[in-house]
């Protein structure tokens, strides 16, 4: 990947690399590692960004069972893996890491999306995404090269942005529940109109 990159470095062309941290068993020293090679690919090559996940233990990966192993309790009904999503599962799941490893991974994953320049593409559909990003972008930065996750305060930021975001879902999914339910009967007395 080294090598890839540094040749890529070449072409004025964006690299993004998605790397995952926590897996189970994984130590913090091997996570911190994975920053600093995120930023080591950032650093030889301009046009790349990296942003790093937390692994999301889904049913029949490789790493499923070693998750449960290592103490974690995933969701009891099929309806509930739904709400697995990679940056939200932490909230209602037990982990086999302790809580103030799961926040310093939620710090790493959240300032990966931030810390450097060439992700701010990703929020330009909306002008208060842009400016968030410019506003948060220092912050990040310096969080992620220096790996200063401690003390991450911005996750309360986070955790609004998030659950509204469900909100916004669950009542999207409402309304089109409505539409489809109106759309049924405004056929129904279409059919019965025309018998």
């Amino acid at each position: 990947m080294r090598v890839t990159n540094q040749k890529l470095a070449k072409y004025n062309i964006k690299v993004k690399y998605t790397l995952i941290v926590s897996f189970p068993g994984e130590t913090e020293s091997e996570m911190m590692d994975t920053v600093r090679f995120a930023c080591e690919l950032q650093d030889t090559n301009p046009n790349a960004y990296t942003l790093i996940f937390m692994f999301l233990p889904i049913i029949g990966t490789p790493f499923y069972d070693q998750a449960i192993k290592e103490g974690f309790k995933g969701p009891g009904k099929i309806e509930d893996w739904e709400h697995m999503e990679f940056d939200t599962w932490l909230r209602n799941y037990r982990s086999w890491s302790s809580a103030r490893l799961v926040r310093k991974m939620e710090a790493i994953s959240f300032t990966s999306y931030f810390a450097n320049k060439n992700v701010e593409y990703k929020f330009s559909n909306s002008s208060l995404l842009r400016l968030c990003f410019k506003l948060y972008h220092p912050i990040a930065r310096w969080r992620f090269r220096n790996q200063k996750f401690g003390f991450f305060i911005e996750h309360h930021l986070k955790d609004d942005i998030f659950d509204a975001k469900f909100a916004i879902r669950r009542l999207l999914q409402k309304q089109n529940a409505l539409i489809d339910e109106a759309r049924e009967r405004m056929a129904l007395t279409i059919f019965d109109t025309e018998q």
